[in-house]
């Protein structure tokens, strides 16, 4: 869930529900209506200019291992999974 600080305007992707939970209830902080992306659809594409946030989502919907790891990692997982 896309998270914007009201005073400062910081985005945050948040993941965990429990810290979901507190920003939801926290007045300094909105939501922010996520835009549908693209799905890749080709293994050739390039990885590398996804956010790692984004990279973790696409390993979490692929049903991989994707906590404490790194983005290369998640990548090479990624691309082997194709």
């Amino acid at each position: 869930m896309l998270f914007s600080h009201i005073k400062n305007d910081t985005k945050w992707e948040i993941l965990d529900k429990d810290h979901i939970d507190r920003l939801l209830k926290d007045k300094d902080y909105a939501i922010i209506e996520k835009e549908e992306k693209e799905e890749i659809k080709s293994p050739n594409e390039d990885l590398n200019i996804l956010s790692y946030a984004e990279i973790k989502r696409l390993a979490k919907e692929k049903g991989l291992k994707y906590n404490n790891v790194k983005k290369e990692e998640l990548i090479k997982s990624l691309k082997e999974g194709e």
